[in-house]
């Protein structure tokens, strides 16, 4: 347990001087240094968050008794895994077409699009394996049934990140028309 709360201090610690160095670079307005600052870390933002998420899991494997939880568990994981993965490499095709000045292109409308779906897909992933872990729970329980929905914030986040990013994503299109129009008129 030790060495769960280090990993979990040194995560935020990480979190919290990775935020700090990006809005240091975001203040100064260079657009070329903050793609190049995302293109160097993008590998370890992802590669932090999924071990992170994977650590986690893995805990709460240890600490519940009942197998049916583990499997619901280790299904969701493999699907978010894949959602991560999908995730990951859209977001570096994106900031590749920003380094090559590909900034009002259709395909990164498209991109933010698809990395907001996948967060809503993780967020409907949440509430069918909590579905799923209800029933077992209901199932299992011998002494009295009563159903519980079994829920957690991750819901909201996927959510939100999903709904806030296919939102730039439409304003990323009304800004393409805009610029497709103006480029027409020079």
């Amino acid at each position: 347990m030790i060495l769960f709360t280090f990993l979990i201090i040194g995560f935020l610690l990480f979190f919290v001087i990775f935020s700090m160095k990006l809005l240091n670079i975001v203040k100064q307005r260079n657009f070329d240094h903050t793609i190049a600052f995302f293109r160097k870390y993008l590998y370890v933002i992802f590669f932090s968050l999924f071990i992170f998420y994977i650590l986690m899991v893995v805990l709460t494997g240890i600490y519940l008794s009942t197998y049916e939880y583990i499997y619901v568990l280790f299904f969701k994981t493999l699907i978010h895994l894949l959602f991560f993965i999908a995730i990951f490499n859209r977001a570096k095709q994106i900031i590749t077409n920003l380094e090559v000045n590909l900034i009002f292109e259709e395909s990164n409308a498209d991109l933010t699009f698809q990395i907001g779906s996948y967060f809503i897909y993780m967020a409907i992933v949440e509430i069918v394996s909590g579905f799923i872990l209800s029933i077992v729970n209901f199932m299992m329980n011998t002494t009295w049934k009563e159903f519980y929905f079994q829920v957690n914030t991750t819901i909201t986040l996927f959510f939100a990140i999903g709904l806030i990013l296919l939102v730039v994503s439409f304003i990323l299109r009304k800004a393409i028309e805009l610029y497709n129009e103006n480029q027409l008129t020079i």
